[in-house]
């Protein structure tokens, strides 16, 4: 009988326990990442403003909590309180994830990515002062957060090489007079995984607005077997061609695979 009643006691434990994996966060949790960012949101904001920009707004802080993942039967804690606050960075209408560790002094954010492919166009032969939009992101079309220091692409692409990075670049430059056929890498960018660059000029761009929402959804054809020009999926075939939809003039493509180390160009 007492053999009979400790397993029903060990059994209703591991119940207990897979059960409380499908809680939320502990309120004593909560009460300490709340505790962290009364006494250290203040040193947050002072470092943003002085590294960052006062341009930039800070919103949204938190403590951060972090999820480890562990589920089921797992008697590990499912969550922690990390050393570091978390929140929101505004800029120009665009909002940006940071973080931020008061015990190094340190913060990562994903709100340079804009700049670092505007360095990347000015390093190809670009004019920065007439890109209207530029775009840099992973093959699962994320921003993943980096260290805030990092503002150049050189210093991108030396330090994230194992990747596959997208760039896109919209200007209100000519590039009718550029050749882009004998290109050639610039810094790291034919030494990562796999990167990809589409360049898009109009001297009247129409629906920047809509591209912005859906330029990661633009293909292009392997010019070897097509001539096809890039055009918009997911939508209705009289709204697919990205010439007319954005009034671009010309657009060019440059692809780097870990097959072809030389690139692959597209221009139209």
């Amino acid at each position: 009988m007492k053999k009979m009643t400790y397993f029903i006691v060990m059994a209703s434990a591991l119940i207990a326990v897979s059960f409380c994996s499908g809680c939320g966060v502990p309120n004593r949790l909560k009460k300490e990442a709340e505790e962290n960012r009364i006494q250290y949101e203040d040193a947050f904001r002072k470092k943003v403003e002085e590294e960052i920009g006062p341009d930039y707004t800070l919103c949204d802080v938190e403590g951060k909590i972090i999820d480890m993942g562990y589920r089921g039967l797992s008697f590990k804690p499912r969550y922690i309180v990390d050393y570091a606050l978390e929140g929101k960075l505004e800029h120009n209408g665009e909002v940006y994830d940071i973080e931020y560790y008061w015990v190094t002094g340190k913060m990562s954010t994903n709100a340079f990515y804009p700049e670092i492919a505007k360095d990347y166009a000015t390093d190809i032969g670009l004019d920065k002062d007439k890109i209207v939009y530029s775009e840099l992101y992973d093959s699962e079309s994320g921003y993943f957060i980096i260290d805030s220091n990092i503002r150049t692409a050189e210093v991108f692409f030396e330090k994230f090489s194992g990747f596959i990075w997208y760039m896109d670049i919209v200007t209100e430059e000519d590039l009718s007079d550029k050749s882009f056929e004998d290109f050639k890498p610039v810094c790291n960018e034919n030494e990562v995984f796999g990167f990809t660059v589409s360049i898009y000029s109009s001297d009247n761009i129409t629906n920047l607005d809509d591209f912005k929402e859906h330029h990661k959804r633009i293909g292009w054809s392997d010019p070897k077997i097509s001539d096809e020009k890039p055009s918009l999926s997911n939508v209705p075939d009289d709204e697919s061609d990205v010439f007319a939809r954005y009034n671009f003039k010309h657009a060019v493509h440059i692809s780097y695979t870990d097959q072809n180390r030389h690139g692959k160009i597209s221009v139209f």
